[in-house]
């Protein structure tokens, strides 16, 4: 649980990378450099052939996570009625 709310945490600065990648704002060595120092990216390297591939569905995955986490609150699925998680 701890190693997911962390990765939690670095989710957006991932997403920041991601974008200004791809808005050519920052070249991939940059980005692999800030992937691998700041959002802690195990495979920085193979990072940047995933951000090309999946372009803007690396944003959307990240933010959808987010409001997610966000909606459901503290309990996480504890929260959301059986019915709804498949019990």
């Amino acid at each position: 649980v701890r190693i997911e709310d962390a990765q939690a945490r670095l989710e957006p600065l991932i997403g920041l990378l991601a974008r200004d990648y791809l808005d050519n704002r920052a070249n991939a060595a940059r980005t692999m450099e800030r992937l691998a120092a700041e959002a802690l990216v195990a495979d920085a390297e193979g990072f940047i052939p995933f951000i090309e591939q999946r372009r803007a569905r690396v944003l959307a995955y990240a933010e959808g996570r987010r409001a997610m986490r966000a909606r459901l609150g503290p309990r996480g699925l504890a929260g959301v009625p059986a019915l709804f998680i498949g019990k």
